[in-house]
């Protein structure tokens, strides 16, 4: 994505599969999730990875303005839920 552009970003993830989308608009192909997550997680970071053999150089790098998670909803269908003017 380029520099200095402000973007929406959202996953949503329904009935085992998950879909990303930037600006409302679907990228890539759905994924279809196999197996519920077993890993307990005590303290989780927004932008970080928590599985194996994590390395950190896929960390966010740059700024999140606005962070919403939303437990048993999958929000929007994918359309951008964020107010234009």
């Amino acid at each position: 994505m380029p520099l200095g552009i402000e973007k929406e970003i959202s996953i949503e993830r329904k009935n085992m599969i998950w879909r990303l989308y930037v600006d409302g608009v679907q990228i890539g192909s759905t994924f279809t999730q196999t197996s519920n997550y077993t890993k307990d997680i005590a303290t989780a970071y927004v932008g970080s990875g928590i599985y194996e053999g994590y390395s950190s150089d896929r960390d966010l790098n740059g700024t999140l303005r606005d962070f919403q998670l939303i437990k048993g909803l999958a929000v929007g269908g994918g359309q951008s839920t964020t107010p234009r003017i």
